[in-house]
């Protein structure tokens, strides 16, 4: 990571890009960022069912779900003749049928893009079939229900040029001087939201809410407001979609580098980052983390904690607000967060003040003083005064022994 002072998305930019044939029926399976392919599905030859009793039905995974497409792998794709025809339906209605000869040359992988009459909705449960049917009329076939993601995530690729829309007409924002993340719908030339519309409708531009920064508070906190821009992805082919997945790697990944950042100094509010320094709090280390997908977060944890995302675990009661700050109890003193049940990049969060000098204007007792990252593996990042201003504050904890000394009262998921 080159040396650099973050201090939000002027570098601000969002993503963008389409994946080609995307209001087609059925595509075979072109590779994206974060697509979760297993190898081990590829075999090492190719057999030939030729005895009509050898009737095989499709082994089923997975590869990457998108808030408009799902991508599968059919694992035993050697398994079928070439009088086996593979067939695809959403809901009943076919979408496709391919030959296996064709499927065997795409290495078993396809993509579903349409239900045959709207393409796919996002945060939708679709019911899925893959079916193999012999030229004797036998069918051989797996159901699965499968939900669309609820937002779409794009790679804006350095060089982009992303626009607003100012008096109906285009006007360059910035141009991308460096891959950045964002999340994106994509729309019709008029910029309508395409997604559930009809088939043959086309995709133009990539619409994205880019935060720009807009000045610092008194606490000296850089402020950010979301801006609609525009990518025209025709005219910008080096784009990619990026799976959940990827995009939590993202911010897990930059939770990560801070850990290691050498001269680590906590300060309230503080929000620098380069290489060799980090001066920074718990929720600066995660507004930090979340700008590099185009996510702003606002630098205080109780916020962080109540205004966004989807709640995964929530423990708090509230017991009425102090000096404009909401303050809580527990709703049950037994309940503990079920880690397993956490993904990479959830924030997780603890109830005890909200500065821990309570000589300072700030301070509130019991409300959501601190907050951390979940990295997988059992694993949080935060940046914490608990081991010393300069003793390395940020660092890697064991989340279920940090827990047993200070326990997780609430975790959101701003993923999804």
């Amino acid at each position: 990571m080159k040396k650099q002072i973050l201090t939000g998305l002027s570098t601000a930019a969002l993503t963008l890009a389409l994946v080609s044939g995307i209001v087609n029926n059925v595509g075979f399976y072109t590779k994206q960022e974060g697509d979760n392919v297993d190898d081990s599905t590829s075999p090492i030859s190719v057999m030939t069912v030729s005895a009509k009793s050898d009737y095989v039905t499709p082994e089923v995974k997975t590869a990457a779900v998108y808030n408009d497409i799902f991508k599968f792998v059919i694992s035993n794709y050697s398994s079928y003749g070439d009088d086996v025809k593979i067939i695809a339906s959403v809901g009943g209605k076919k979408v496709s049928t391919t030959t296996s000869a064709a499927l065997k040359k795409a290495a078993g992988k396809l993509n579903i893009t349409s239900d045959s009459a709207n393409n796919l909705k996002p945060n939708t449960k679709y019911k899925i079939t893959i079916t193999a049917q012999y030229d004797d009329g036998k069918k051989m076939s797996k159901s699965f229900n499968k939900t669309t993601a609820v937002d779409s995530y794009w790679t804006v690729h350095k060089g982009v040029n992303v626009f607003e829309k100012v008096g109906g007409k285009f006007v360059k924002a910035f141009t991308a001087d460096d891959e950045l993340i964002y999340k994106g719908v994509l729309v019709n030339s008029k910029c309508k939201d395409i997604a559930g519309k009809a088939k043959d409708t086309t995709a133009r531009y990539l619409k994205v809410e880019v935060p720009f920064e807009n000045g610092k508070n008194e606490l000296g906190e850089m402020q950010y407001v979301y801006k609609t821009c525009y990518v025209d992805y025709k005219l910008n082919k080096k784009v990619n979609r990026k799976t959940q997945a990827a995009v939590r790697n993202t911010v897990v990944n930059f939770a990560t580098y801070m850990t290691k950042i050498p001269s680590q100094t906590y300060q309230l509010s503080g929000e620098y980052v380069t290489d060799e320094q980090t001066v920074s709090d718990c929720s600066g280390m995660t507004e930090l983390s979340y700008l590099r997908i185009g996510y702003y977060l606002e630098h205080y944890a109780d916020r962080q904690a109540n205004n966004y995302g989807k709640v995964v675990y929530n423990n708090l009661k509230s017991a009425g607000t102090y000096s404009g700050v909401e303050t809580y109890n527990l709703k049950n003193w037994n309940s503990r967060v079920d880690i397993s049940k956490l993904v990479k990049g959830d924030l997780v969060f603890f109830m005890t003040s909200t500065n821990a000098a309570d000589d300072n204007s700030l301070y509130v007792g019991n409300g959501i003083g601190h907050v951390g990252m979940y990295l997988g593996n059992g694993k949080m990042a935060h940046f914490t005064a608990g081991y010393g201003i300069y003793n390395h504050p940020c660092r890697i904890e064991d989340l279920k022994q940090y827990d047993a000394g200070l326990r997780v009262v609430k975790a959101v998921r701003y993923i999804i």
